[in-house]
């Protein structure tokens, strides 16, 4: 939760997107194994967003917006079509334009909602 804190609350991160990703998918497995150490407020039960009550159709309170599919690999882009039309309840058949920027620690995607 601090690492989450300090990126959506503060904008101030002290971890790049790769360490927190791996990190997140380290409480992942953890979780998995010792499903008694999972709690409600751990961040593999809840939305990240929900820190900043950012709203897809609203306009959200800072410009980040940590997506629950980590976009590390090429094939996660159909599922990530198919997660940003059910969040913006648009039709299956809609058509995305997105922006990929490259970062030095992973891509970033936007979508004009």
């Amino acid at each position: 939760m601090y690492h989450e804190w300090r990126y959506y609350v503060l904008n101030d991160p002290v971890v790049n997107d790769f360490e927190y990703d791996s990190l997140f998918k380290q409480l992942q497995n953890l979780e998995t194994h010792y499903p008694g150490l999972a709690s409600p407020d751990s961040p593999t039960q809840r939305r990240s967003a929900d820190l900043t009550e950012v709203s897809l159709r609203g306009v959200p309170q800072s410009n980040s917006f940590r997506w629950p599919i980590p976009m590390m690999q090429d094939d996660l882009v159909g599922e990530f079509d198919e997660q940003v039309k059910k969040l913006t309840m648009s039709p299956v058949d809609a058509g995305l334009e997105c922006v990929v920027e490259p970062k030095y620690d992973g891509g970033t995607i936007a979508t004009g909602l």
